[in-house]
């Protein structure tokens, strides 16, 4: 590397801390990073400089001859963050996608008050059906994709009282689920792929049904494994339980690439998700099943198979733990 490595730059530790690089140009160009300022989420920026240019081998900014960042307003940050965004999708290579994803969640998502939640105040309703409005080409995607069923059992629900996590356990499958495609699959995948849906919750069961493409499904099964397990502390025992259990998943899929299994082992081995995705089996989550076969969405009926990818055995020990 022939300029100062961004990820490097990491003063002042007593203030700043560098969650990771969104951008970088490169030798003699800037470079942009998502970080925490007095633990607040922020973008940063900063000029790569060259190693081979003595006055400017550090870059810009420097501070007590260490190389720092200059933390960008909050109203520069949106707009940074919407034109790195919008460099991506026309195939920019300098622009690190997940960490993107990270930043906008954190610095562009309002945050959901707790009178919403359970009043439903303060909704924007207008927005929400604009929303729903735009969304056409989703719908057409789902109408021509192959869909599977994601089946997740939890335990619990009363039929005698309102689905108070509802709300709850739908976002969080919807927003795990992204999270883990946007990360395991590449970019061609992800923006080829649709989005999960809800497609039924069986009341008074407590089995939510969603469909999804099979593809996205490797890595978040896979996710949802690795949260599962009390024993993940042992990293060959990992990949022994990974490569068993993929071999379970390819003997009911036969049509699962190559590129599927190093997306399920990304997914297996990616751990900052572990603490959401165990909140959905402290909520009573035991058992995961997918359809064998595509369904159609013409006459979407129970398929006749369904391979149990995770059972209580698998859930009962971190359960106890969390």
């Amino acid at each position: 590397m022939t300029y100062l490595n961004p990820q490097s730059v990491t003063a002042p530790k007593k203030h700043w801390e560098l969650l990771d690089v969104v951008y970088d140009l490169g030798e003699h160009d800037s470079s942009v990073a998502f970080g925490k300022w007095m633990d607040d989420p922020c973008l940063a920026s900063r000029w790569n400089g060259s190693l081979k240019d003595v006055r400017n081998r550090k870059g810009n900014p420097i501070s007590n001859f260490q190389p720092t960042w200059f933390v960008l307003p909050d109203f520069i940050a949106q707009s940074t963050l919407k034109e790195l965004l919008m460099l991506h999708a026309s195939g920019d290579k300098h622009v690190n996608h997940a960490a993107l994803l990270r930043a906008i969640k954190a610095l562009m998502m309002p945050k959901v008050p707790f009178e919403q939640y359970w009043l439903g105040k303060h909704i924007d309703i207008d927005q929400l059906w604009s929303n729903y409005d735009e969304g056409g080409g989703y719908i057409a995607k789902v109408e021509r994709t192959k869909l599977h069923m994601l089946r997740l059992t939890f335990s619990g629900h009363s039929k005698h009282f309102p689905l108070f996590d509802h709300e709850a356990i739908y976002k969080t499958v919807q927003g795990s689920f992204h999270e883990i495609k946007s990360e395991c699959l590449s970019d061609h995948a992800y923006y080829a792929s649709a989005p999960i849906f809800l497609h039924r919750v069986d009341r008074g069961s407590g089995i939510y049904t969603f469909l999804a493409e099979l593809s996205p499904l490797f890595p978040y099964i896979a996710a949802l494994a690795a949260a599962s397990m009390w024993y993940r502390s042992a990293s060959r025992k990992d990949q022994d339980y990974d490569e068993t259990r993929w071999k379970f998943i390819t003997s009911n899929f036969p049509l699962a690439t190559d590129e599927d299994y190093a997306a399920y082992l990304k997914a297996s081995s990616t751990f900052g998700r572990r603490r959401i995705l165990q909140r959905l089996i402290k909520q009573g989550l035991h058992r995961v099943e997918i359809s064998k076969c595509p369904i159609s969405t013409n006459n979407i009926a129970d398929p006749q198979e369904m391979v149990e990818i995770m059972d209580e055995h698998d859930v009962r020990h971190e359960s106890e733990e969390i």
